[in-house]
């Protein structure tokens, strides 16, 4: 294993629940479904997204999965490096030293005949990892969001593509609008720290349109809040 990986365990596609809610909460019959939803997506109306929930297998190293622990609304049920042996690691860079180095600790680490309990102090960040992680739409959009940021690091990067690929697969109606929360909400909020490596150049910074919106509202804005 070098790389991250993720399988789908499971979806609860209530897409229909989804367009039932949001007629329930008033919105007319004469705007289609298919409009409905890209109204949702655009404007962020995404509550009601809540009520479309995955279930992942993800493989991804130790370092990682203490990311994903930063996605409070989703459940996380880990492997035990307690209990079980650690057999691979995940390392999705060109570093063959490293690359060596990891795979020495942990052939010392097989080696050791002490209890798993102990054994497991040895392990390095790289050690492969294992997560059954359940996830709602809206949640899953927040993740993705900021994770296929280029800012993010190279390996949740990877994953979050993965991810992303897999709800385009299933629900293109709402993920084949959905990119990093640049792209998302039409601004990037990390200003002048966007990486020159950035997907998504082409889009304004938060300062730049701030700025923009500012000068063309200075003299409203000293009327109203006195600046």
């Amino acid at each position: 294993m070098r790389e991250p990986e993720v399988k789908l365990l499971r979806i609860y596609n209530n897409l229909d629940i989804v367009i039932k809610a949001c007629r329930l909460s008033g919105v007319p019959n004469s705007i289609s479904d298919e409009k409905l939803i890209e109204i949702i997506v655009e404007n962020d109306y995404s509550s009601v997204l809540e009520h479309i929930v995955f279930t992942f297998e993800i493989t991804c190293s130790n370092a990682i999965a203490r990311e994903l622990l930063e996605h409070r609304i989703a459940s996380h049920t880990a492997f035990s490096t307690r209990y079980k042996m650690v057999e691979d690691y995940v390392y999705p860079f060109k570093n063959e030293e490293v690359r060596r180095i990891i795979e020495n600790i942990l052939n010392d680490y097989k080696k050791v005949q002490e209890k798993k309990e102990i054994k497991r102090y040895m392990l390095p960040f790289a050690s492969s990892y294992k997560v059954i992680w359940t996830i709602n739409a809206r949640s899953l959009i927040n993740f993705l969001g900021l994770r296929l940021c280029a800012r993010a690091s190279p390996e949740i990067q990877i994953l979050a593509r993965k991810i992303l690929k897999i709800c385009r697969k299933v629900l293109p109606e709402i993920f084949n609008r959905i990119e990093c929360r640049g792209y998302n909400l039409g601004v990037c909020p990390e200003n002048e720290a966007r990486p020159k490596n950035c997907y998504h150049p082409e889009i304004p910074t938060k300062k730049e349109i701030k700025k923009k919106w500012f000068k063309m509202s200075k003299s409203l804005l000293e009327k109203q809040i006195g600046l």
